[in-house]
């Protein structure tokens, strides 16, 4: 099916998608790659990126909250609802730990929340200062989705990935905010997500291998420039640690976000929320390596 002419390109993504998990699955690795590739070449064909804009960007966000008047702190009340943030790469592991989290009888997993990104995204194509009062405005309509999504617990987990472009602005709208930054071997990350498909279309670095090796690059280097301002402030979680020693590596991150030992986050596989990512049917397994 997937070598025949006039495929149109749905049936290029889906079928060499399918067919590259299928042959993975029983260990013909050389044919799945060849798979993946004619699905991911079809589903870059879809999608509009520009890798050398991106870096541009990377490098203006660093400009924007490297500069100390832009460091607003907006005074938050201990008793709100406190956001986690769980961010990374797609792929290296920020399901598998908000999966954890949730399970603590104090917090709410809520999923990938589109807030965060949007207002960064925004402030970014102004190119402008943010006001206090764009960020008061900012805060309160934030927490109001968190207190939306919340289950009447004190901790709301939000783990879209890509909010680690946006720490600098996270710090300002909550100064003691917990932020766990997942980090996986670069080369599982980029396979994971050379293997899979989005439905999201803000993935469009995924399905080429410079691309997608050029996004990891800037990724790197942003995050190398948030630990730089926010010392001891962000949580670098090894997924490779998680997964082989998991009891230590999860008292190590309840003790960070200041959560007491609960045995049901050991076995997270159980927790019935509703998980709407592409990890799916890997945190209903369990943890394995």
């Amino acid at each position: 099916q997937l070598n025949k002419p006039n495929l149109s390109i749905y049936d290029k993504i889906h079928l060499g998608f399918a067919l590259g998990k299928s042959l993975h699955d029983i260990n013909e690795y050389d044919s799945a790659f060849k798979a993946y590739e004619i699905g991911n070449i079809a589903r870059r064909s879809e999608l509009i990126y520009d890798a050398k804009d991106h870096s541009k960007s990377i490098e203006k966000i660093k400009t924007i909250y490297s500069n100390k008047s832009t460091k607003i702190r907006i005074d938050t009340n201990p008793e709100d609802i406190q956001p986690i943030f769980i961010l990374g790469m797609n792929r290296s592991g920020t399901t598998l730990v908000e999966q954890i989290l949730s399970s603590h009888s104090t917090v709410t997993g809520a999923g990938e929340l589109p807030n965060i990104n949007k207002l960064g995204l925004e402030n970014l194509k102004r190119n402008i200062k943010w006001t206090e009062i764009e960020l008061i405005n900012a805060h309160k309509e934030y927490s109001k989705v968190l207190k939306k999504s919340s289950l009447k617990t004190k901790f709301v987990t939000d783990k879209l990935p890509v909010n680690f472009k946006w720490i600098g602005l996270i710090k300002m709208l909550y100064p003691d905010t917990k932020i766990i930054h997942l980090i996986r071997n670069p080369m599982d990350t980029c396979i994971s997500n050379y293997r899979n498909y989005f439905v999201a279309t803000g993935n469009a670095y995924a399905y080429n291998q410079e691309e997608l090796a050029n996004f990891y690059i800037d990724y790197r280097k942003l995050m190398e420039f948030w630990h730089s301002i926010f010392p001891n402030q962000i949580y670098g979680c090894d997924y490779n640690l998680l997964t082989s020693n998991q009891e230590t590596e999860t008292r190590a991150l309840l003790k960070y976000c200041e959560l007491n030992w609960e045995a049901e986050v050991m076995n997270f596989e159980v927790n019935k929320r509703i998980v709407k990512t592409a990890s799916v049917a890997q945190v209903r397994e369990g943890l394995y390596q």
